[in-house]
């Protein structure tokens, strides 16, 4: 194994990966000996065919096929999962979303779009996708804009300038006016779409200081061939509903809920089985997986990945029903379950629900009395704000209740307990 290591930095590769031919039967006295049980303590994943491989490798029907398996059988899991808990979701894991997807770019001809939802739902990962179908499709001609950083104008023409092709003659919104004017004359014959992702910390600045750029982006989509999608949570959704605001009934909303059972089950089964990973319990555990992570698309993926690594320590390719419940009784797994349902929301609402762990399904009305009966009066405008900002929300009849026991230990819990002096009043059988 030494000589092997040697190899590859003498031969000046790189790669983590090398495959080994060993055209010898390791007796199995000597199997502790064998490449394929050494090679698992380098650092290299060394990809070993001995005698028995190869001769099995031929007498494959598809060659092709048993070569990955083969590879898989002996690879760190953990280095080639396809699972993601942070950033869009690469195209091979872009599952659901037919109908928001169809929504979009069948009709970004003639209007503008709002994707909104929560955090970690996947909002990046569609428009990302858009992108990618419009730049496929000769009649439009997309710019992308990241804005999750961008909290001021200053940021945004910072942005624009950088973004492909576009310069701003001057940091103002009417110079960005001027050059998103002549962009038409530039690209004849097609209509330019402009997706602006995160935009949540723009507006509140633009809004904040009399909607400038508000106001100049919806007269280029009155004027031009000109067409906006815009993805973000809770400020871009309250500025489609506020008649005060410019971009009152601007775009056509698209709320991205969470994945149908259908959906999600792909999300499980379809990249373990490329990854020859077996479901002990086939369906009845994928249907487990997506009961724990109430059809929440990065709750999925975290849940799979955190298999993968159980099942990876034991060398073993096949996940039980025993991983699956150490994973969803895990405190880390409640930790993480919470920072993704609350990590955007505001003190009412995740008193809110932790008021619903009893109540899955529950009314204005009914909620305000629950309040009120602990001493706490929220005005009725708050109280359906607040569950406006939990639509859809992860904790309904979905999930297992018994999640949020385990979180006494994390600060995001402990500072929604802190919220009000409801507490000493309002009984909680949980």
């Amino acid at each position: 194994m030494e000589a092997l290591r040697d190899l590859m930095g003498v031969l000046h590769m790189v790669s983590y990966f090398a495959l080994i031919i060993d055209l010898r039967d390791v007796p199995p006295r000597d199997q502790r000996q064998s490449l394929v049980n050494l090679g698992r303590e380098a650092i290299q994943d060394f990809i070993v065919l001995d005698g028995r491989a190869i001769r099995d490798l031929f007498a494959a029907r598809d060659h092709a096929r048993r070569l990955v398996e083969i590879i898989l059988s002996q690879i760190d899991l953990t280095v080639v999962s396809p699972y993601v808990t942070s950033g869009p979701a690469p195209a091979n894991m872009f599952f659901g979303r037919e109908w928001e997807l169809k929504t979009i770019v069948r009709t970004v001809r003639d209007t503008n779009f709002a994707i909104v939802g929560g955090r970690k739902i996947g909002i990046t990962s569609v428009l990302v996708r858009v992108l990618q179908l419009l730049q496929d499709a000769p009649e439009y001609h997309p710019f992308y804009l990241d804005c999750q950083a961008v909290h001021s104008h200053d940021d945004f023409f910072e942005a624009v300038d950088a973004m492909r092709r576009i310069a701003l003659p001057a940091r103002t919104p009417e110079a960005f006016r001027r050059i998103a004017t002549e962009l038409p004359t530039q690209y004849p014959s097609r209509t330019i779409v402009m997706l602006f992702d995160e935009i949540d910390g723009l507006l509140g600045q633009d809004i904040a200081h009399g909607e400038q750029l508000l106001r100049i982006v919806r007269a280029l989509a009155q004027e031009l061939p000109l067409r906006f999608v815009f993805c973000g949570e809770k400020i871009l959704n309250a500025s489609l509903h506020n008649a005060d605001l410019a971009f009152f009934n601007f775009c056509n909303l698209i709320p991205l809920t969470y994945l149908s059972r259908e959906e999600a089950r792909r999300v499980v089964v379809d990249p373990m089985q490329e990854l020859g990973i077996t479901l002990h319990e086939d369906g009845d555990l994928a249907d487990q997986i997506v009961r724990l992570a109430a059809g929440h698309p990065n709750m999925v993926q975290y849940i799979c990945q955190k298999l993968i690594e159980r099942i990876n320590q034991r060398r073993e390719r096949v996940i039980t029903r025993a991983d699956v419940d150490a994973i969803g009784q895990s405190t880390e797994f409640a930790q993480y379950f919470a920072e993704v349902s609350w990590g955007n929301t505001t003190a009412l609402e995740r008193l809110i629900t932790l008021l619903m762990l009893e109540r899955p399904e529950v009314t204005l009305s009914e909620m305000a009395e629950v309040l009120r009966a602990g001493g706490l009066n929220v005005p009725p405008e708050k109280l359906a704000e607040a569950f406006e900002g939990l639509t859809p929300t992860p904790f309904s009849a979905a999930m297992d209740p018994n999640i949020l026991l385990r979180l006494k230990p994390c600060p995001i819990f402990c500072d929604a307990r802190k919220t009000s002096t409801v507490w000493s009043s309002v009984s909680l059988k949980k």
